[in-house]
């Protein structure tokens, strides 16, 4: 299984940063990234983040790339 990279997403909305696994009203938490990327490798997530923070040099070279321009990642 390769990797995946979505781009350009609307927003990416994720529980926010914390030990994990989140419980309880840990859950209640979300970081909301406007204009966002969510990145899999090897069926999971493995990083999501602001699109502008990409760095080219640091994404594998199997990247499927997909434009997520107008929608949201939950």
């Amino acid at each position: 299984m390769g990797a995946l990279l979505i781009r350009d997403l609307e927003q990416v909305v994720s529980p926010a940063p914390g030990s994990a696994p989140l419980r309880g009203s840990a859950l209640r938490g979300l970081r909301v990234v406007p204009d966002g990327y969510v990145l899999c490798e090897n069926g999971r997530i493995t990083s999501v983040g602001a699109t502008s923070d990409l760095e080219p040099t640091t994404l594998p070279a199997d990247l499927v790339e997909l434009n997520g321009r107008g929608r949201a990642a939950l």
